[in-house]
């Protein structure tokens, strides 16, 4: 995974500057408040690490030093993770995929999937199935489900978590 994503943050910004979408490289902080979460940030900066993930620990003054409106005992400073308008991203995948003859479907619930030696039948609930000599699956959460669904011998289990985001007073 920590391969993919290097490789996948090359390609975004490679993408985004080749076709004009906005981004910024901003850097995150990941900031444990207690003992337990100072123990967990540690590992996960152990594990960015070893992946050879930019990461760098901070203590208390320095994060404070860093982010003076944060509060906490610890965090992990990622100074290349960015942000972008990932909808424009998005569109101008879909953009270029149309202009090279594809066909972008969004919203369809995909209820199986059948590979032949040269197609791919994609059925659909409550519409037509689609064949095709290339699929390209952007499932998000349901990647899992999508790639048994093709009897794929997988390594990979989605496990959804949700952040915590908050926007600070500019004072």
């Amino acid at each position: 995974k920590a391969e993919l994503c290097r490789r996948g943050v090359t390609a975004t910004l490679r993408f985004c500057r080749d076709n004009r979408i906005p981004h910024e490289q901003c850097g995150k902080l990941i900031v444990a408040t207690d003992a337990d979460e100072q123990e967990r940030m540690l590992d996960l900066y152990e594990r960015a690490i070893r992946n050879g993930i930019e990461v760098e620990l901070l203590d208390e003054p320095e994060l404070k030093a860093a982010e003076p409106n944060v509060q906490g005992i610890g965090a992990i400073l990622s100074p290349t993770t960015g942000i972008v308008d990932y909808a424009a991203v998005a569109a101008a995948m879909a953009s270029r995929l149309e202009e090279l003859g594809g066909e972008v479907r969004t919203g369809a619930e995909v209820t199986a999937l059948d590979e032949s030696a040269d197609s791919v039948t994609v059925h659909i609930d409550g519409e037509p199935s689609v064949e095709a000599r290339c699929l390209v699956v952007c499932g998000g959460l349901h990647a899992d489900r999508l790639a048994a669904m093709m009897q794929l011998d997988v390594d990979f289990r989605v496990v959804p978590y949700r952040g915590e985001y908050y926007r600070l007073p500019a004072e």
